[in-house]
């Protein structure tokens, strides 16, 4: 709770709460009161709540709510310029203290990819075991977290270039392959042309187009039964013998109902980055999980590299 000046409103504002302000701020950023819970991690109630909270605090109209989202008058543009500037004091004092704590104790917060707690739950819990004063808080969710924002610790990203500013380790690199599963490939013909089996991809938001590109060259009569926005759906999909896709090899590989089509294909893999703000480099528990992440890749590297593993029978 506290006191600020909007100078551009011309008013006091006495007694507002930084949780409505930064409502207010995650509205501009989203256009929905959805997205801004989500951003929040709080449900669209709370959102809706905080607004109202804060236009009663300011006594001024901030939002406009209609069919298709939420749209800022003048004073809700003005109000979310400065919270933003609010914010970013903020965190960077968040930042700035947690970056003083040496201690292996208290709450670390990991953004991932959903395959990550899925294929590899024992690098989580590996970690846990070896540091048990600290409670991790794993998400999947697939919007990208911002680190600079304080929306998570460490992120765990497959990118080719991490983002400008942070501070953090290439782990490794994820190769793919085409798959499909046994089933599929004894019901199409063990000898068939790819371009006879069906074919699932990723969604347009997924920004993915290696498929379509390698399908206009190598497959171009083929066509796409489904498309998924996530890797476990496809991986599912995969398995079920809805069609044949491209997956990372380490996840793929393991599975014995897939079965590669091809070799690696060259420039569809992802590096693999294991990522923290500048701030937080020298916190314990940030320092000892970007340690523990790489030692565990580097121990299964062979599967990360696409080396199809030796299976017995």
């Amino acid at each position: 709770m506290a006191i600020w000046y909007f100078a551009g409103l011309g008013c006091t504002i006495a007694a507002m709460n930084w949780n409505d302000l930064s409502a207010l701020v995650a509205v501009s950023r989203t256009h929905t009161m959805k997205g801004a819970a989500r951003q929040l991690a709080v449900d669209q109630t709370t959102i809706s709540r905080r607004l109202r909270a804060l236009e009663a605090a300011m006594d001024v109209q901030l939002v406009v709510r209609h069919r298709d989202g939420v749209d800022l008058t003048e004073a809700g543009q003005e109000a979310a310029r400065s919270g933003e500037v609010i914010e970013t004091i903020i965190h960077d004092l968040q930042r700035s203290l947690a970056g003083a704590d040496t201690e292996l104790a208290g709450r670390l917060r990991v953004t991932t990819l959903d395959m990550i707690p899925q294929y590899h739950p024992d690098l989580f819990s590996s970690f846990s075991d070896r540091y048990p004063a600290v409670e991790l808080e794993i998400e999947t969710n697939s919007t990208r977290r911002s680190l600079a924002r304080r929306e998570a610790d460490i992120a765990m990203r497959w990118t080719h270039k991490p983002d400008v500013g942070l501070f953090g380790r290439k782990l490794g690199r994820a190769e793919f392959a085409l798959y499909a599963s046994r089933r599929l490939r004894r019901s199409i013909g063990a000898g068939a042309k790819i371009a006879a089996y069906p074919w699932l991809a990723f969604t347009a938001a997924s920004e993915a187009r290696l498929t379509e590109q390698f399908m206009e060259q190598h497959a171009p009569e083929a066509r796409i039964v489904c498309r998924y926005d996530d890797a476990l759906s496809m991986h599912a999909a995969l398995r079920a013998g809805a069609g044949i896709g491209f997956m990372p090899c380490p996840f793929a590989d393991p599975d014995p109902q897939l079965v590669r089509l091809r070799s690696v294909e060259p420039n569809f893999g992802y590096d693999i980055w294991c990522l923290t703000h500048p701030d937080l480099r020298a916190t314990g528990r940030v320092r000892a999980f970007l340690a523990h992440a790489g030692a565990y890749l580097d121990a299964r590297k062979d599967l990360y590299a696409g080396k199809r593993p030796q299976r017995r029978g």
